[in-house]
C-alpha cells in the first residue's frame, strides 16, 4: 500500500505492478508514452543545443535517438518522488515544508543537500511529507495562500 494525498487529505492506494507482471495492452501503451516522453525530455538539451549551434544532423541526431532509446531502462527508486509533478496544492506545500526540514536538518550536521543520493532523499521527503502535523502546517499555509490571492484579485490590474 502507498499513501497519497488528494486535497490535503491522506489515502492509501493499492500498488497493483510487480517485477514479472504482465501487461495489458493499455499499460504496455501507457509505460511506451512514459518511456518516449522521458527520452525525449532526456535528449531534448542535446538537439536544442545542435539546432542552436548549427550543427543539427537529422540522421546523426536519429544514431543518438536509436542508440539511447535502445539502452534506456526506467531507473527502479525506492519511492515515486523524483521528478513526477505534484498537483495537488497542500501535498506540494507538504513537500516543501519536508523538504526544508531535511535541508535543516542537513545543514545542522554540515551536510549539503546535493550531497545526498536523490533516492534517500525522496523517500525522506515522502515520509515526512505525509506526517498528519506537516500536513495540517501545509493546508494552514494553502489555506493563507487562497486567502491573499482573493484579496489581491479585488484589487483589480496588477
Amino acid at each position: 500500500m502507498k499513501t497519497i494525498i488528494i486535497q490535503g487529505e491522506k489515502f492509501e492506494i493499492s500498488e497493483p505492478y510487480a517485477e514479472g507482471h504482465v501487461c495489458t495492452a493499455a499499460e504496455a501503451k501507457a509505460l511506451n508514452q512514459v518511456r518516449a516522453e522521458n527520452i525525449g525530455n532526456n535528449l531534448r538539451k542535446k538537439v536544442t543545443q545542435a539546432k542552436e549551434a548549427g550543427t543539427f544532423d537529422q540522421e546523426e541526431m536519429q544514431k543518438l535517438v536509436t542508440q539511447y532509446g535502445s539502452e534506456y531502462v526506467f531507473e527502479a527508486r525506492v519511492s515515486t518522488g523524483g521528478t513526477r509533478r505534484v498537483l495537488d496544492p497542500v501535498e506540494r506545500e507538504a513537500r516543501r515544508i519536508a523538504r526544508d526540514i531535511v535541508k535543516a536538518h542537513l545543514e545542522r550536521q554540515g551536510v549539503k543537500l546535493k550531497d545526498v543520493p536523490k533516492e534517500a532523499l525522496d523517500e525522506k521527503i515522502d515520509e515526512l511529507s505525509a506526517r498528519d502535523e506537516i500536513i495540517a502546517e501545509a493546508k494552514k499555509a494553502v489555506k493563507a495562500q487562497d486567502k491573499l490571492k482573493e484579496q489581491l484579485a479585488s484589487v483589480g490590474d496588477l
